[in-house]
């Protein structure tokens, strides 16, 4: 049984990890892209579940079966939020993720899950904190480092104003578009759970010419690589 799964939205985001662990195809009847390579002796499955907390979510309900029970981390980049400190090039853990646009509209993007007053339903969810410790000590091997909670949207940051209002309301890092799905799952699939991500550009900069979005998925899988070297 695979008892770690690396995870991220595209195949392009674990293309270090899959050289690196001698990944081959997985042999399933999943419509997913899953790889099995090894570490030492564990295996370990890498599984690409789609852009988007919707694509995520789907993703992780197919691969429920193997998810449940092991160790999961979910690796990309992210764009930084204003006040974070981040910087392109750095490296950012979750210890939470926020889902922006759950609940009640509160502005451009941002919403409020406790103004409806519906039961279970919960905006934030946070990740396994012996985990989470383990992959940012790893990671400040690598890179610096900045470990606080992470903001999931549905759309990226238009602009930097948009994304001042959100680094205000959330007082979150840096924003991506599926952390949520895997930290509000991770508690029903009964797995530990984490996120790593490197910076590829500030949030709200739609200008690509600013962005180094390879390097910055690149180093997020380093890291990880590292992790398991020491932990598995």
């Amino acid at each position: 049984m695979t008892t770690i799964w690396i995870l991220a939205a595209m195949e392009d985001e674990l293309d270090l990890l899959k050289q690196a662990l001698q990944a081959a195809p997985g042999e399933h009847d999943l419509p997913l892209p899953v790889h099995i390579g090894r570490i030492g002796d564990f295996p370990v499955g890498l599984a690409a579940l789609g852009i988007g907390v919707a694509a995520a979510s789907l993703g992780l309900g197919l691969l429920h079966r193997e998810l449940k029970g092991a160790e999961v981390i979910m690796v990309g980049s992210a764009g930084a939020l204003p006040g974070s400190g981040l910087i392109i090039g750095d490296l950012a853990v979750a210890e939470a993720e926020w889902l922006s646009e759950l609940g009640l509209a509160t502005g451009p993007g941002t919403a409020d899950a406790r103004a409806l007053g519906l039961p279970g339903l919960e905006q934030s969810a946070r990740f396994d904190g012996h985990l989470t410790t383990a992959i940012r000590d790893a990671a400040e091997r690598m890179a610096d480092v900045t470990a606080g909670p992470f903001l999931t949207v549905l759309s990226p940051s238009a602009d930097s104003q948009q994304a001042e209002i959100r680094s205000s309301a959330f007082r979150a890092v840096a924003e991506n578009m599926e952390g949520y799905a895997l930290a509000a799952a991770a508690r029903t699939l009964g797995c530990r759970a984490a996120e790593i991500r490197g910076v590829s550009n500030q949030a709200g900069d739609r200008d690509r010419h600013n962005w180094d979005l390879v390097p910055a998925q690149r180093l997020a899988q380093a890291a990880v690589l590292q992790y398991l070297k020491e932990h598995a």
